[in-house]
């Protein structure tokens, strides 16, 4: 790989931010699953259904930022769809408790996949536009690999943190499914945390002369 590419200033700094939310994110999926099936007492096909709506929500998100970014632009569009995936993780941490419910954290599910969709299509724009055409394979191959490198790592370092609070409260008297549920919590808001990292990137670091082509019209956006 030619090291230069990364002089690239927005390549940088939107690789840098995936690698970030992507750690905080990716993780949901991992701990959601195991609370509808460890707790509420899912089997794996009904957890299987019971992220449709996740699904759905990350299609809705990308095809609306499409009409949000020649609206009130890139950096906007991206700075609110994370804030809304950081409110869903928030939300996710309040309400995955032992008496809990599925429409509790549906309330967190939507809202985050929603601003995963619409936080993940400007973020690519960011990243390959103003790329020279022979580099393009290059700079989306890298994206990619920040995404499925930080989602990784963010997934591991959140199992730590979730199973050593739950260990912790466990070894403290702590019953078995409470301490699992505040783990969960924990890695939730870690989760959150996260994409709270990225906001301040995108916000200190992503000048409005960098997505200047993206925000006149001129970059073609993806297909969600």
């Amino acid at each position: 790989m030619r090291l230069s590419i990364l002089r690239v200033r927005t390549l940088a700094t939107a690789n840098v931010v995936l690698f970030i939310v992507a750690g905080g994110l990716f993780g949901m999926f991992f701990f959601a699953s195991l609370y509808v099936q460890r707790i509420l007492g899912y089997s794996p096909l009904q957890a299987g259904f019971a992220f449709l709506p996740v699904t759905i929500g990350i299609v809705v998100g990308a095809a609306a930022s499409q009409q949000l970014i020649p609206r009130f632009g890139v950096k906007s569009t991206t700075l609110g769809g994370m804030t809304l995936a950081a409110i869903g993780l928030i939300v996710l941490a309040a309400t995955t408790k032992v008496d809990g419910s599925y429409l509790g954290i549906l309330f967190g599910l939507v809202p985050m996949s929603i601003g995963m969709g619409s936080t993940f299509v400007p973020l690519t724009l960011v990243a390959t536009t103003g790329i020279e055409h022979e580099d393009a394979g290059l700079a989306s191959g890298l994206f990619n690999t920040s995404q499925q490198v930080g989602g990784a790592l963010g997934l591991a370092v959140l199992s730590t943190l979730a199973t050593s609070h739950t260990t912790h409260l466990v070894a403290s008297g702590t019953s078995g499914p409470e301490a699992l549920t505040r783990g969960f919590d924990v890695a939730f808001a870690v989760g959150a945390a996260l994409i709270a990292a990225g906001i301040v990137v995108v916000a200190l670091v992503v000048r409005t002369r960098d997505v200047a082509l993206i925000n006149t019209g001129e970059a073609p956006l993806p297909v969600a």
